[in-house]
């Protein structure tokens, strides 16, 4: 996985993502982002991502970003 990191795939991705759900309308994102994983925090946040609701016991947490 740590090869994987830094090499725009993430990005692109969420690009795609958006691009594509944009077609619907949506009034926002959501995701859920284990709470270890500190990387995909600050990416996410850095994407205009915050975090709303811890669930399952502070195990993963929930992210919205607002479209």
């Amino acid at each position: 996985a740590a090869a994987a990191r830094r090499q725009g795939l993430a990005t692109a991705l969420l690009a795609h993502v958006q691009q594509h759900g944009a077609v619907r309308s949506p009034l926002a994102l959501e995701l859920h982002v284990h709470a270890a994983n500190a990387d995909a925090h600050v990416f996410y946040r850095d994407a205009g991502f915050h975090h709303t609701a811890p669930l399952h016991g502070g195990v993963i947490h929930a992210m919205r970003r607002h479209t």
